[in-house]
Order: C-alpha cells, then sequence, then structure tokens
C-alpha cells in the first residue's frame, strides 16, 4: 500500500517540494500511522522530521525510484 500512495500528490504538485505531503496530506485518509509516517518520511525535504528508521521507510526509498 505505501508503494501505491506514497507519490498520490505528484501529478498535481510535481515540482513544489515545498508543499507536497502538506496539501496532500494523509492523515486524513484513514491509513494507520506506519502508512502514514513511510510515505512522509520518503520526502528529502522531510527527512528532518521524518528521519527513516523502520524497515518500511528505507525499503520505500530505495524502491522508489523503480516504481516511477
Amino acid at each position: 500500500m505505501v508503494g501505491l500512495l506514497h507519490d498520490f500528490d505528484y501529478q498535481r504538485w510535481p515540482t513544489r517540494p515545498t508543499i507536497r505531503c502538506k496539501l496532500g496530506d494523509p492523515a486524513g485518509t484513514g491509513l494507520s500511522q506506519d502508512v502514514i509516517y513511510a510515505i512522509l518520511s520518503h520526502a528529502d525535504y522531510l527527512s528532518d522530521r521524518y528521519p527513516r528508521v523502520n524497515p518500511i521507510d528505507k525499503a520505500l526509498l530505495r524502491c522508489d525510484e523503480l516504481a516511477g
């Protein structure tokens, strides 16, 4: 699920990293906190607020380019 949803707002805001994951906030979706954290941690500009500590966070980062 994380792999499918991690760039859910990319089509709308592909070049505006300062607003991605803020305007397209996944928190109101009913997803588990682990899924939301992984989605937020994959953004390089949010790595200070959401460090990649869980295996799913690290796996998403490694597979992100392959899924694109």
